[in-house]
């Protein structure tokens, strides 16, 4: 049997898809109450649900990513279980429950080659490189991402290729081989402004502000971040948000500028709590602890180096 992609119906029923998270939200929740029926079309709607509050909650991605793997299961629907697993997995990778999100990816992994399924396939091997990323194993995460471009080239698929630059770059800043970490970046950069991604846009920025941070040019790095933190806050997109804002405190605490260093931590914290970001909460936590209960002489910055969420979309 041969199911058309999900996305399909949802553009043809979602005139706002192409606007904000919220407002695809929000038409999303409206397609789903007056869909009555539990086929597969229902499964889709459900994980489109669940992929758009990858960036607004977590939590309540994996609870529509749930219930579409429970569903999908009942009409023996592959393709709708692959897509639930990988929602289900980055919701968890997002929490920073590593080993739920490989357990979730892999078997989304499975069931997109069961189907053929190419593209399927190269999102869930990125999304496991982001696991292994966040847990300091490069080279697995490097394997995983080379893998997922591979794919993502003989599909043609230039927005992944791009995100994807984003998480080699990623790697390359933390192995201190920053001309190709520069170079992969700006190409990915270019690629996403020529394609108006602005979650893509707003990577890249906020990965070029770790980057010349971690050379040493902080105004420079600062440039970048508030850059970025512009398009989250204009999106809605709150994990990203906190995260620019902790990364923007972060460099004033180190330039010694205190006062900016707690505005834009409490603001973070806020954003963190709101989307349920344990892992950027408890990063902004350490450096609210810098901040008020050390001596400053050598601040340390927490998270500064964490993967970025919202682009990986």
């Amino acid at each position: 049997m041969v199911f058309k992609k999900p996305i399909a119906f949802i553009l043809f029923l979602c005139p706002f898809f192409n606007s904000l998270s919220k407002e695809k939200i929000d038409s999303l929740l409206v397609v789903l109450e007056n869909h009555r029926q539990f086929d597969s079309i229902r499964v889709d709607i459900l994980n489109e649900l669940g992929f758009e509050y990858w960036i607004v909650d977590p939590a309540q991605s994996e609870n529509f990513g749930s219930k579409a793997f429970e569903l999908a299961e009942e009409l023996g629907y592959i393709e709708g279980i692959a897509y639930a697993r990988r929602v289900i997995g980055v919701s968890h990778w997002s929490r920073g429950n590593y080993e739920l999100a490989l357990y979730s990816l892999y078997d989304g992994l499975e069931k997109y080659k069961a189907v053929s399924n190419l593209l399927g396939q190269a999102n869930c091997l990125l999304n496991i490189g982001l696991v292994y990323a966040d847990r300091r194993d490069y080279e697995r995460a490097l394997e995983y991402y080379f893998d997922a471009e591979k794919a993502f080239q003989e599909l043609g698929e230039i927005d992944r290729i791009a995100t994807n630059y984003n998480k080699i770059g990623t790697i390359f800043i933390e192995q201190e081989k920053y001309g190709e970490a520069l170079d992969y970046l700006l190409k990915a950069l270019e690629i996403h402004k020529t394609s108006g991604f602005m979650y893509g846009i707003s990577g890249s920025n906020n990965r070029l502000g770790v980057l010349y941070y971690k050379k040493g040019e902080l105004d420079k790095g600062l440039g970048f971040f508030f850059e970025s933190l512009g398009i989250t806050k204009e999106n809605d997109d709150k994990h990203g948000t906190a995260s620019n804002l902790n990364r923007i405190g972060c460099i004033y605490l180190e330039k010694k500028a205190y006062e900016m260093a707690r505005k834009y931590l409490e603001e973070g914290k806020i954003y963190a709590k709101t989307v349920k970001a344990t892992m950027i909460l408890r990063d902004i936590y350490f450096n609210l602890k810098e901040l008020y209960g050390e001596a400053w002489t050598i601040p340390k910055c927490h998270g500064l180096f964490r993967p970025v969420f919202s682009d990986e979309r």
